[in-house]
């Protein structure tokens, strides 16, 4: 009943993608904060180079055979790292702002969050049919996501803050 094949296919593809989430999460701050000193422009040209990026490096890698579709992951990743780079050195050069740190703690919280995700996934589809391995591999992403950014700290109190119900959020987590 299920669609093993396209799951089997898309599973790899989303895996990569998933490594992506800090490049795009940062990508749309840097375009508003380059909007607000006036550089409309700059955004839309490093989206556009992003996207020309993009394009190359999946007509490039889906045509290898043994890659196909397993290919597109890299351009995405490609393009948003690109924009961001782009947009980094743009707010550096107009506002000579440095980002005194980037987090490394996001990233790791993806990279384990996906990596747990997969292995539950795994495991599960010995047992579940394709479509809820899937739908339990998601979840388990999100969730494993949600505690790891908690034990690494990677939020701070003025994160949660901004959170909907931060404030709650806040008061139960002092409270541990």
């Amino acid at each position: 009943s299920g669609k093993p094949d396209e799951v089997a296919i898309a599973a790899p593809a989303f895996t990569i993608l998933a490594l992506g989430i800090y490049l795009v999460a940062m990508v749309y701050p840097t375009n508003l904060f380059l909007q607000a000193c006036g550089k409309v422009n700059v955004p839309l040209i490093t989206m556009l180079a992003g996207a020309m990026l993009k394009i190359i490096i999946n007509c490039t890698l889906v045509a290898v055979p043994s890659i196909r579709i397993n290919g597109a992951p890299f351009g995405t990743l490609a393009c948003y790292g690109a924009i961001l780079a782009g947009n980094l050195f743009m707010l550096y050069k107009v506002q000579k702002y440095k980002p005194e740190f980037i987090s490394l703690k996001p990233i790791i919280a993806s990279a384990l969050s996906v990596g747990g995700a997969y292995g539950i996934y795994t495991i599960i589809l010995r047992v579940f049919p394709d479509k809820l391995a899937t739908l339990i591999g998601i979840c388990a992403a999100a969730l494993l996501y949600v505690i790891i950014i908690f034990a690494i700290k990677a939020l701070n109190r003025y994160d949660v803050l901004l959170l909907p119900k931060g404030q709650k959020i806040c008061g139960v987590l002092e409270r541990k």
